[in-house]
C-alpha cells in the first residue's frame, strides 16, 4: 500500500523511495529522506503536511535520522518572534547515499549504521 507522500512525488522520487524501502530503510524514515532530498530544510508542520504522517511518527523518524547524523535540528525565530523547529540535512545528499551504499556493500543493516 502506498503512503500519501507517494502521490506527491515525481517518478524519480518514487523510485528513490522504493529503493530505500527495498534495502531496509524503514518506511517513515524513507519518506522523510525523500522529502529532504527535495528540499533540505523542513519544519515539522511541513513534513506532516507533505507526508501525512502524524507528529509522533515524524518524531520517531527524525530521531532515527538524527542518530545516523543525517539530519540536525535548528531552532529559529519566525516573523512573530516565535520559536520554530527546523530540521535540516546535516550532510550532502550524495554523502548520505554513499553511506547507505557502503552499508549495503559491507552488509550492515540500517539499524547498525546508527
Amino acid at each position: 500500500m502506498d503512503s500519501p507522500v507517494y502521490s506527491s512525488l515525481t517518478k524519480f522520487e518514487r523510485k528513490i523511495l522504493n529503493i530505500l524501502r527495498d534495502i531496509g530503510i524503514k518506511d517513515i524514515e524513507a519518506q522523510l529522506l525523500v522529502v529532504f532530498f527535495r528540499e533540505l530544510d523542513q519544519t515539522q508542520y511541513t513534513l506532516m503536511r507533505i507526508t501525512d504522517l502524524n507528529q509522533l511518527q515524524i518524531n520517531d523518524g527524525m530521531s532515527s535520522l538524527i542518530a545516523c547524523k543525517w539530519v540536525r535540528v535548528i531552532t529559529i525565530m519566525d516573523y512573530e518572534n516565535h520559536q520554530v523547529i527546523l530540521y535540516s540535512l546535516n550532510k550532502p545528499v550524495e554523502e548520505i547515499i554513499d553511506e547507505i551504499a557502503a552499508g549495503i556493500l559491507f552488509g550492515y543493516s540500517p539499524d547498525e549504521m546508527r
